[in-house]
């Protein structure tokens, strides 16, 4: 009798081991393709969100890793607070339209937090490519990414390398890159094992080919007017980044941070100087996760010690 059922009782024992891998494993980083699952659903959900928010942040790579709304809202109370940044992600009109549109003219506090990088005012950058690829894939894209895919992310393939990582923490002996996708528009990333000088190689590539644009430069002074002129508060700073890159983009790429900073605060922006030193880049250009959260928490106090009148309570 016991050889009888021993098959269906193999089959019904390995059934509940899989299914409790599946349950149990952790659903960040454990595989390239969970993360590539996780990725869809987010990118699709940004670029096609119509809530508002009262906080909306601005800008490239260095900011949709960079500023944790989750972390900021410690330090600013209350707020609803929406990382809007794209890959390569582009300041221009277009970007600030939908930003527009996002952002609750209702609510108490209305401000528009801007990363400015050299890279996001230039022409390489004008087309939005990441936001606009999003933005326009059909509804039937939207329901696979959200709603299906979300139901077979436990089930996707994993490496044994990846899930002692998730787990325990361990490093990996060949380069992988960890990304946690979060549901306020940030990203905590990491590489391993990490290469400070990844993206130097890239970015002067793009430098020897485009400058930044005067004409990009002078629409972001003229729609932080428009916004201010409506009571919008408008905040920029620069994207910590690692020295070698910093030294590069001052020397190839146009940008002239001092008369930026001139121009933005003529126009009724406030910015906020951010020194690069405490800050780690694991690839040259963009944070590490604990960086990205210790720059959150910085940009929110100076935020709110401008906003927070200095006989009132900051919540």
């Amino acid at each position: 009798m016991v050889c009888k059922h021993r098959p269906l009782f193999c089959l019904c024992l390995a059934a509940i081991f899989i299914l409790g891998i599946a349950f149990l494993r952790p659903l960040d980083g454990s595989s390239e393709g969970l993360d590539r699952l996780n990725a869809n659903r987010f990118w699709i959900m940004k670029a096609q969100n119509r809530s508002k928010y009262e906080i909306l942040i601005l800008g490239d790579s260095r900011s949709y890793r960079g500023l944790s709304p989750a972390e900021m809202s410690k330090a600013l109370g209350n707020s609803s607070i929406y990382n809007l940044a794209f890959s390569a992600g582009g300041l221009n009109h277009e970007i600030y339209d939908v930003a527009s549109r996002m952002l609750n003219m209702g609510g108490k506090t209305r401000m528009i937090v801007l990363g400015v990088t050299p890279g996001s005012l230039m022409a390489s950058t004008e087309n939005n490519r990441q936001y606009r690829e999003e933005h326009n894939r059909p509804r039937s894209a939207y329901l696979e990414r959200v709603y299906i895919d979300e139901r077979l992310q436990r089930f996707a393939p994993f490496d044994c390398e990846r899930l002692l990582y998730a787990v325990a923490g361990r490093h990996f002996t060949r380069k992988r890159y960890v990304n946690r996708y979060m549901d306020d528009g940030w990203v905590g990333s990491g590489e391993y094992p990490e290469d400070p000088t990844e993206e130097l190689t890239a970015y002067r590539e793009v430098m020897a080919r485009f400058q930044v644009k005067a004409a990009l430069v002078q629409a972001l002074f003229d729609q932080t007017r428009a916004w201010s002129s409506q009571g919008i508060r408008v905040f920029g700073f620069r994207p910590p980044t690692s020295q070698a890159m910093l030294d590069l983009e001052n020397k190839m790429s146009g940008f002239d941070e001092r008369k930026f900073i001139e121009g933005f605060e003529a126009a009724g922006g406030r910015w906020i100087p951010v020194e690069p030193a405490p800050y780690h880049s694991y690839d040259g250009s963009h944070l590490d996760e604990a960086s990205a959260i210790r720059l959150s928490d910085y940009i929110a106090a100076q935020i709110a010690r401008r906003e927070v009148p200095q006989n009132a309570k900051a919540y």
